[in-house]
């Protein structure tokens, strides 16, 4: 490992090393989930659902950067598992809004348990320090400069 002295000395670029770790942590969630009903992917539509119910299906595939068309086959695939619902909108006969079912609550709440022992797998129990990096990463998705 000494031959690695970027990494060792903290000069590896940022991209590179999110890419890596996240890389590494999707992976475990993957193998920690598996005998569940959806994969990694699922697992997130539906953790962002969560945080904010009742969005616009388009809106929560910008927030993911994902485009509309995977983004709806993927809501297709919970909704048939009675994970989520989508709602028309009366006012726009293409748009729906979507929530969890009760039975995706309780898959979420599982499936967030597995996620985060398969992040403590990889980057070690939550600290102080990455919580901080967790706060910052989440601004910095959450800003308008972002979008």
């Amino acid at each position: 490992m000494s031959e690695f002295t970027d990494i060792a000395s903290g000069e590896l670029p940022l991209g590179m090393l999110l890419n890596t770790i996240g890389r590494l942590v999707f992976e475990e969630t993957h193998r920690r989930l598996s005998g569940m009903e959806v994969d990694v992917i699922g697992l997130g539509i539906l953790w962002l659902v969560d945080s904010a119910p009742g969005q616009l299906q388009s809106e929560y595939a910008r927030f993911q950067k994902r485009d509309q068309t995977t983004f709806g086959r993927y809501v297709d695939k919970l909704e048939g598992k009675a994970l989520l619902v989508r709602t028309p909108v009366p006012d726009d006969r293409r748009a729906r809004t979507l929530e969890l079912t009760s039975k995706g609550r309780e898959f979420l709440t599982e499936g967030k348990r597995r996620a985060h022992a398969a992040e403590a797998a990889i980057v070690g129990p939550p600290s102080p320090d990455l919580m901080q990096v967790r706060r910052f990463l989440t601004e910095r998705l959450n800003s308008d400069m972002l979008r």
